[in-house]
This record gives C-alpha cells, sequence and structure tokens, in this order.
C-alpha cells in the first residue's frame, strides 16, 4: 500500500508538470489587468534571436530556480519575494489552492514555511529550458516537532524578457 501511494503521489506530480508544460505560459502572457487567456504559441513568447541569448536566457532560468531552490531549502523565504510573478498559482496540501498576487503569495509562503520550517529542498529533477523551466523535488520540514517530507514543483515564467516564479505546488509525500 506504501509503494502504491508513493506510485499515486509521483503520478500526480507528473500530471501537475504536463498541465504546467501544456499551460504554463498561457497564464503569464495576458496582461496584467486581464484575464483573457491568450493561446500558446510561438507570438506569446519570445524567441531569443541567437544562441547567445538562448544561453543567456537559460543562463538566467538557471540562476532563478536555483536561488529559489536556495532560499526555500535555508528557509529564507524573503529571498524569493523579488522572484514572484504579479499573478502566481499555489496549490498546497494544507488546502491553499488559487491564484493570487505576488504580495499575496508572498503572505501566504511566509505563514506556511513559518509553521513548517524548512530543512531541505534538493531538485530531483529540473529543465532550464527556454520553453518550461521548472524543478521539483522532495522538501523535508519540521512540522509539530515532527520531521516530515513532501513533493515541491516550481515554474517560471518569461513576463517582458524577465524570468518570474508562476507556480508552486507542495504535494504530501
Amino acid at each position: 500500500m506504501f509503494v502504491d501511494m508513493r506510485f499515486r503521489h509521483f503520478i500526480l506530480l507528473l500530471a501537475l508538470m504536463l498541465s504546467v508544460m501544456i499551460s504554463g505560459t498561457l497564464h503569464a502572457h495576458a496582461g496584467p489587468s486581464s484575464d483573457i487567456i491568450q493561446p500558446d504559441n510561438d507570438a506569446c513568447l519570445p524567441v531569443p534571436k541567437t544562441q547567445d541569448d538562448r544561453q543567456d536566457t537559460e543562463r538566467a532560468a538557471r540562476i532563478l530556480l536555483l536561488g529559489a531552490k536556495d532560499a526555500l531549502s535555508s528557509g529564507k523565504i524573503a529571498l524569493l519575494r523579488p522572484s514572484l510573478g504579479k499573478r502566481i498559482h499555489l496549490n498546497f496540501f494544507t488546502g491553499i489552492n488559487g491564484y493570487y498576487s505576488a504580495e499575496q503569495a508572498f503572505r501566504i509562503l511566509e505563514s506556511y514555511f513559518s509553521t513548517h520550517k524548512a530543512i531541505s529542498f534538493s531538485f530531483s529533477s529540473r529543465n532550464f529550458s527556454v520553453r518550461n523551466p521548472y524543478g521539483f523535488g522532495p522538501l523535508t520540514y519540521d512540522w509539530r516537532g515532527r520531521r516530515q517530507t513532501a513533493e515541491m514543483f516550481l515554474s517560471l515564467a518569461l513576463v517582458d524578457d524577465t524570468w518570474v516564479i508562476n507556480q508552486i505546488t507542495i504535494t504530501a509525500r
């Protein structure tokens, strides 16, 4: 039964990743005050003109994801604040689920990690590609004096030529 539960969580995480890969850029490219979702096509996402531009874009995604990993693994949530998108999707196993402004998302993250003290976070899988940068892996935390583990998923979106965090999902293991 334990193996079956872990397999179901793995399938859920893969489904989340697939949904983000398919629609992750849809929400990031709607205007700041627009709720209209634009189709995912090449016109939506600026394509780097040269190989150097592409490498710079991927390098920026790598820096942001690795910085977010370090901030989360050390419990320094304030370091994420400048990297949050204007509209970010949060989905936590504690019942938090929806789109929030950057300030609301920061406050929710701050509150969550004040009760779920991060011990470590590392990527078991990551992708720094220009299309869909993401990372996910185990988050170990202390909750009420007990060490527990969850799976955390982060994805990025390119908004105005700047990478921002547009989704954070934490699922129970």
